[in-house]
């Protein structure tokens, strides 16, 4: 029976992709698989299967559809290292043996047969733990509670790079924070939030000097810009109202002597102990500017009054000299 299923799996397997598997390849593919899988996974129970590449698809592609899905890949080796005995006395033929489908990529063109070792676990695990049903992978922690949880920092040398496909939200999220607790998301908007929806209570630090909380922000130093816009409304256009009870100079001129400062301006002791807010600031001078307008005009007709008076003056003076003489 065994021998009438070796000629199966190795007809099935020269028919589909042109390679024969002998039964010394298929013994020392279980070993290599073995070897692999356990040096990397100690202490864990698995099966190992050994199928051919198929020349073209993925590694995870070929596990999932040479068994079933719930198998992944491994780890790959050249086909001509399966001839090979294992008894210590031959090195000179060596072949390829890779655990990544990114190291495969490299050198899959050398040829088409390769041998994928295949298992139930996640596609080449580095090191399982807990429940298995559920496939986590952890580092540092035997049981972990995510797809991968890792205990301790973790380093990413020369240049890193995180990805991810965008087909949901990024969340970078503390836990422990309990409700909430998301830093950083990437929403699918293309916006990036720091501090998602307030879950931080105390704010949003960046360096040492701006917080932001909730929608305000404070600063300690100086804060340079080519250019601001400040939206408020309404502005100051209700002074030129007709309706406007615009102050008498004398009662502006009495406030100023009293209070050394312009009526409804804040005193710049008061500014110094509680700031100005730059938007009412501005709507405030422009107020006062609008004022100034006002009163200029006011002068202006009281100006061309005097003129015309002047004019007056000076004509009939002339024309009383004139007849005096």
């Amino acid at each position: 029976m065994r021998k009438t299923l070796l000629f199966s799996l190795t007809l099935a397997v020269t028919l589909m992709f042109g390679q024969t598997l002998t039964e010394k390849q298929m013994i020392n593919a279980r070993a290599a698989g073995y070897a692999v899988i356990a040096a990397k996974n100690p202490g864990l129970n698995f099966a190992v299967m050994v199928i051919p590449w198929d020349g073209v698809n993925s590694l995870e592609y070929n596990a999932n559809t040479q068994i079933n899905p719930s198998w992944q890949p491994q780890a790959v080796v050249k086909g001509n290292y399966f001839d090979q005995p294992f008894d210590g006395s031959d090195f000179t033929t060596y072949s390829s043996f890779v655990t990544s489908q990114a190291e495969f990529d490299q050198y899959k063109s050398t040829g088409t047969q390769w041998w994928i070792i295949c298992s139930a676990m996640p596609a080449f695990s580095s090191r399982i733990s807990g429940n298995q049903n559920n496939q986590n992978v952890g580092i540092g922690i035997e049981n972990p509670s995510y797809n991968l949880d890792v205990k301790g920092t973790f380093r990413v040398g020369d240049v890193g790079k995180f990805t991810f496909n965008g087909a949901a939200d990024l969340w970078f999220e503390y836990p422990l924070r309990g409700s909430g607790g998301r830093a950083m998301v990437h929403d699918d908007g293309n916006v990036l939030a720091l501090n998602y929806n307030n879950d931080f209570t105390g704010g949003t630090r960046l360096g040492t000097s701006l917080l932001v909380k909730g929608d305000n922000a404070s600063l300690q130093g100086k804060f340079e810009a080519k250019e601001i816009k400040v939206t408020l409304t309404p502005t100051a256009d209700f002074v030129f109202d007709e309706n406007y009870n615009l102050p008498k100079l004398e009662v502006v001129e009495k406030h100023i002597k009293e209070k050394k400062h312009l009526p409804e301006i804040a005193s710049a002791k008061e500014m110094e102990r509680e700031g100005v807010n730059v938007g009412e600031f501005q709507i405030k001078l422009l107020q006062k500017i609008e004022e100034l307008t006002l009163y200029t005009i006011e002068q202006n007709k009281q100006l061309k009054k005097l003129q015309e008076s002047n004019d007056k003056l000076v004509k009939e003076v002339t024309e009383l000299k004139s007849n005096k003489n």
